[in-house]
């Protein structure tokens, strides 16, 4: 009898840490899922597994499409690109924090060993980069 019992409590359990591995996303709303979204974007970056990611070529918020950063840039297909950061606009040269960065990558092997992104800026690329955690200085 001790034995039924024991082997019951025993499915009990594994029951229940089984269904509490299951997350119903369902029930969040659409801004909640994008808030979940960015936080699980920015948790994922900050581990040392994450060694690098390519961005194709766009107009791309920081805070919502790329999480807020210190990265390490260059150009994924070795070729020529501007990577160019606007305050809140693109192509607003006076207001809204005008043209924030605006770096050349000439040729294959060109980094840009670290920029900061903050939240609400606008990444412009014409061709694919590779983002990578910020090169670090060791002295």
């Amino acid at each position: 009898m001790k034995k039924l019992i024991s082997v019951a409590l025993a499915l009990l359990l594994f029951v229940s840490c089984a269904m509490a591995e299951t997350v119903d996303l369902s029930r969040l709303t659409f801004s909640e899922l994008t808030a979940l979204q960015s936080r699980i974007a920015s948790e994922i970056i900050s581990r040392p597994e994450w060694k690098s990611v390519t961005i194709p070529a766009g107009c791309w918020r920081i805070g919502e499409d790329i999480p807020a950063g210190a990265y390490s840039m260059e150009s994924a297909d070795g070729l020529s690109v501007s990577i160019i950061v606007w305050g809140k606009t693109k192509d607003d040269y006076i207001t809204n924090g005008g043209c924030i960065y605006n770096y050349p990558l000439y040729e294959k092997g060109d980094i840009i060993g670290k920029i900061v992104l903050e939240n609400g800026w606008l990444l412009d690329i014409r061709y694919s980069i590779i983002l990578r955690p910020a090169k670090t200085l060791i002295f």
